[in-house]
């Protein structure tokens, strides 16, 4: 039987910008609500309380995101687990999971939802090639428009309140992910 999620995702087949050279720029945004301990702190009902948020917020914005499948990560099949991973659209962190852990994915596989990973949310959103201005400003867009809905965790003098101090700030990383063909032996 195939996986749930065995099709690849767009940005896999996309012909993106130095698509000879990289294969894809991923923009990943990490955000906490207001009024919860991180992840790591929260009980499960804080947790669950969480997860109800960002599905609500998720679906109300959905036209301005797009629509997105909630997957709860303890109810994935191994097979499911192991695509997921492979095209990027689950973290090992949410993989190993845990209670109240999902992921919220689009249709075309540029988007996932990692809720209640190391933060409430972190938002990835991968593009074809080296389009990191295109990969940023759409995770943002996506962020934005879930701003509208939910109240995020921020500090006057160090910006978005995360739990890994990597994420301070703007909470915003963007690398390349290159191929690595030439390396095979």
């Amino acid at each position: 039987m195939a996986a749930r999620f065995g099709k690849s995702p767009a940005w896999t087949s996309a012909l993106g910008e130095d698509r000879d050279v990289a294969l894809s720029a991923r923009a990943r945004l990490a955000r906490n609500v207001v009024g919860y301990p991180f992840p790591h702190r929260a009980s499960d009902d804080q947790l669950r309380r969480v997860v109800q948020l960002l599905r609500q917020a998720a679906k109300a914005q959905a036209d301005a995101i797009t629509p997105l499948e909630p997957v709860l990560v303890r109810t994935l099949s191994d097979e499911d687990r192991t695509a997921l991973l492979a095209a990027q659209r689950l973290s090992p962190t949410l993989a190993a999971g845990g209670a109240e852990r999902l992921v919220l994915l689009d249709g075309a596989g540029d988007l996932s939802l990692f809720v209640n990973e190391e933060d409430h949310l972190r938002l990835q959103l991968i593009v074809a090639g080296s389009g990191v201005r295109s990969a940023a400003e759409r995770a943002l867009v996506c962020v934005d428009a879930l701003r509208q809905e939910l109240k995020f965790s921020t500090d006057a003098r160090w910006g978005y309140l995360t739990s890994s101090l990597s994420n301070l700030g703007t909470g915003l990383r963007v690398p390349i992910l290159a191929k690595c063909e030439h390396l095979s032996a």
